[in-house]
């Protein structure tokens, strides 16, 4: 029968299957059940993709992201982050322009950091949430890079929501972009307990964004 999955896409309606995500281990691969197709993951790839995440993880990071209970949503946690100094909560503050005019708009990030760097966060069970994170962050910052109205549009809405406070420049344009994740189950952030597709959708937003000169960090947060 049809299941609904609206947490990412709104009210849809498709095969329960379609929704379904495994990952088998096979020997040293790995066999990835997601979207209704069977993925392997060879050796040398997992090995390579590992390392990889393994450098993000393990880079310091200038944004501090304090811990995050489960018991705090996630609004409230953005909230709480920009109560430090130099961030700003846009939770939810989004921007209409080009592509992203009707509908609720585009979310550029969840904060500003001190350094106008867009922070997206997430707490997440499963690789479907990550997966969108990291688009998001992509989406976000193309989106900015290649549209004037967008830029404009971004600009007044970090005025009107810091109140006069903060500012950005008209052509903004992100250097950088910092992904928050906590784990559901409280565990630090590794390659290991990472899931992974999300590792393959988090190192192909990396190399995207790094195409574009824009610096990437990934931050884990600790429950």
């Amino acid at each position: 029968m049809p299941c609904r999955y609206s947490e990412l896409l709104g009210s849809v309606e498709a095969p329960a299957h379609k929704w379904l995500t495994a990952e088998i281990p096979l020997g040293v691969a790995r066999m990835i059940y997601r979207d209704g197709q069977c993925y392997e993951i060879g050796e040398r790839y997992l090995d390579h993709l590992r390392a990889e995440i393994k450098k993000l993880l393990t880079t310091p990071s200038a944004v501090t992201l304090p811990a995050w209970s489960s018991s705090v949503p996630e609004e409230s946690y953005n909230k709480a982050v920009a109560a430090q100094p130099g961030y700003l909560c846009l939770d939810q503050k989004f921007v209409h322009s080009g592509p992203h005019r009707r509908g609720q708009g585009i979310e550029v990030c969840d904060l500003l950091g001190p350094n106008d760097e867009l922070i997206h966060i997430k707490r997440a069970d499963r690789s479907s949430l990550l997966s969108h994170l990291f688009m998001q962050g992509v989406v976000s910052a193309d989106t900015l890079r290649e549209e004037e109205s967008a830029r404009q549009r971004f600009a007044e809405r970090v005025h009107a929501v810091s109140e006069g406070t903060r500012t950005v420049p008209l052509g903004f344009k992100p250097s950088k972009v910092v992904y928050g994740i906590a784990l559901k189950s409280g565990e630090a952030l590794t390659p290991q307990n990472l899931f992974t597709f999300a590792q393959v959708a988090m190192y192909r937003a990396v190399r995207h964004l790094r195409s574009s000169e824009i610096e990437v960090e990934v931050v884990g947060i600790s429950g």
